[in-house]
């Protein structure tokens, strides 16, 4: 079965609307995700793969009545301070750069415990 992702309209189109719109708010500065990874808080090692790694749209989460981070619907993306890219840990227990100008569909794939793709090179 072929599970459909999120069109890159439309992440950009959540990303513009993140800062103006009421119930929708940034979980962190950027310049703070990632400060204290080495304690393990959740805060600072969260990421989705909705979107390219060190992407221009803000880190907001859809908090409607509440903002809990179990149940949000957010948009947290893997952010590095390397130029070009973020270092990532595959489940296979080997670690990869992956460029931030990756394929938008084949980085949400990668995300995607179980799409049922053959993922191939990348």
């Amino acid at each position: 079965m072929t599970k459909s992702f999120p069109s890159r309209t439309h992440v950009d189109e959540w990303g513009q609307s993140c800062k103006a719109t009421i119930g929708v708010s940034t979980i962190r500065p950027l310049g703070d995700i990632g400060v204290n990874w080495i304690r393990g808080d959740l805060g600072q090692t969260l990421f989705n793969t909705l979107d390219v790694p060190n992407s221009n749209n803000p880190n907001c989460a859809n908090c409607n009545s509440s903002c809990s981070r179990v149940t949000a619907e957010a948009n947290i993306p893997a952010r590095s301070r390397h130029p070009g890219g973020v270092n990532t840990l595959l489940a296979d227990g080997h670690t990869r750069f992956i460029s931030s100008t990756i394929d938008f569909i084949l980085w949400q794939r990668l995300g995607a415990r179980n799409d049922g793709q053959v993922l191939g090179e990348f």
